[in-house]
């Protein structure tokens, strides 16, 4: 495919409740050329692949602007998201969770702010769907991406996800190559990498994204507590802690 704008990363595991909706938020959106949609079938058990499949279907003129990868065994969402970043050709990553879904007008305004202003990052609001209603989560507006990692103690100014955001592809690929795989927290460990290593950001004022946190069973929600994988957070946040302090002694 030439000429992608924005490459949309899905991992999908144990999704069948929700992934209608999420992929139909895709193949729905106002950016209608130079976007791809690359989803990761992470060994999914349930029927989460057939229903992507007969959705896609109904949306034709999206074939070929469609990557569909099968992991050989079941990897995790650390090495899924990352093999969805090796398949991409985006000059922008964008994510969306298969339980998740996107407002329509998600990726055409995003991209259209990071290409105006030439930023590295672009994030915006997202609503945050509970068994107890729905809020807005507003983010912070901060100078640059280091500033946003400071200011993060006083407010919302980094949320720690990836799929309130986009990112260029080249800082997005070198980053996922310096965190060692986990099945938690590996978006935000990314991310503090992603913010070290760009210059420019920008904060949509908008809420173009629906996170649903009611599917306990999707791949962003399993969480090893063994002691080897407390060893791998452990490890994960020395390296961001070198990657920062290194200047400061």
């Amino acid at each position: 495919m030439s000429s992608v704008k924005v490459s949309v990363i899905v991992p999908i595991y144990k999704a069948e409740q929700f992934i209608e909706r999420c992929v139909r938020s895709l193949m729905e959106q106002s950016m209608k050329d130079d976007i791809e949609f690359v989803f990761v079938n992470d060994c999914t058990p349930d029927q989460s692949m057939q229903i992507l499949e007969r959705v896609i279907n109904d949306y034709p003129e999206r074939n070929n602007q469609i990557v569909i990868w099968n992991n050989p065994e079941n990897l995790g969402v650390t090495r899924s998201r990352k093999k969805g970043v090796e398949l991409s050709n985006g000059e922008y990553i964008g994510w969306c969770d298969s339980d998740d879904w996107c407002e329509k007008n998600m990726f055409e305004n995003m991209y259209n702010q990071a290409s105006f202003n030439s930023l590295d990052i672009v994030v915006c609001n997202y609503e945050e769907i509970t068994n107890e209603g729905t809020k807005i989560i507003r983010i912070v507006h901060s100078e640059n991406p280091q500033i946003a990692i400071t200011n993060s103690i006083y407010g919302r100014s980094f949320s720690g996800v990836l799929w309130n955001q986009i990112v260029k592809k080249e800082i997005m690929k070198k980053c996922w190559n310096q965190i060692v795989p986990t099945n938690y927290s590996e978006d935000t460990y990314v991310l503090f990498h992603v913010y070290y290593y760009s210059q420019t950001i920008a904060v949509i004022d908008e809420p173009l994204y629906n996170h649903n946190t009611e599917n306990l069973q999707s791949l962003v929600h399993i969480r090893d507590n063994t002691k080897a994988a407390w060893l791998v957070q452990q490890e994960n946040i020395e390296r961001i802690e070198g990657l920062y302090y290194k200047d400061n002694g």
